[in-house]
């Protein structure tokens, strides 16, 4: 795979927290093909969507046009391939049982912050000590 170089501008507060990535590169480029699954503009299995009017709900990544919000239950995908439910009340499904995301109130947020200021990270340790055998190194 060819690697390219894109930098991004920080802020402190922000700079803070991609340095407790272990490994910040690999996390960006998970979170944006995720955010293309999701907000991707053609069907993923553009052939059942022809047939039945929506995608096939366990394929892998999901359709994020059927499937906006989450992949539905596999119990649910069951009754749907039985014809027990229609296409709305699977896409109805899928949509409730979808994790909330932003539930968290100002308290957990706070002690979530609190548990990760405790915690050293061990990537700066392992940083001084690159830069301590890059040293002696150079006199070797």
């Amino acid at each position: 795979m060819t690697r390219a170089v894109k930098s991004v501008s920080l802020d402190l507060e922000h700079y803070e927290l991609a340095s407790k990535k272990p490994n910040f590169s690999e996390w960006v480029r998970k979170k944006l093909k995720e955010e293309d699954t999701i907000f991707s503009n053609s069907h993923v299995t553009q052939a059942l969507f022809d047939k039945k009017g929506i995608c096939n709900p366990s394929a892998h990544p999901r359709c994020g046009i059927c499937f906006p919000h989450a992949k539905p239950d596999m119990a649910d995908i069951k009754l749907w391939n039985h014809n027990i439910i229609d296409n709305e009340e699977l896409q109805a499904r899928s949509e409730k049982n979808a994790p909330k995301r932003n539930s968290e109130t100002p308290e957990d947020i706070d002690d979530s912050k609190n548990d990760l200021d405790s915690k050293e990270p061990q990537l700066r340790e392992r940083k001084y000590i690159r830069r301590s055998l890059k040293y002696i190194w150079s006199f070797i």
